[in-house]
């Protein structure tokens, strides 16, 4: 296997873990608000493609929402320490395929 790509992207790398298994870190499919992209998980071995998925794998633009702040008020001077609560806060983790 010479690589992997998902939607048409290439795996930024992947691992052969066994016959029956790979893991595939994906690169970036665009930024926070731009379209969801999906398409196939494609595998190539010697530069020609050998197999390609049926189902589509979706890259999904997950924008932050803040749900709460904590505390709501502090003093002018500055130095207040806040907690900000919410979804998608954190970058998404590495998908296994």
């Amino acid at each position: 296997m010479t690589a992997v790509s998902v939607a048409d992207l290439p795996c930024a790398t992947f691992t052969v873990e066994s016959d029956s298994l790979l893991f595939c870190t994906t690169e970036s499919a665009g930024n926070p608000g731009d379209e969801d992209l999906a398409g196939p998980v494609s595998v190539f071995f010697g530069g020609n493609l050998t197999n390609t998925t049926t189902d589509d794998y979706t890259y999904v633009s997950l924008q932050p929402v803040v749900l709460s702040v904590t505390p709501n008020n502090g003093p002018l001077d500055g130095g207040q320490s806040l907690s900000i609560a919410g979804t998608y806060i954190r970058p998404l983790p590495t998908e296994n395929i």
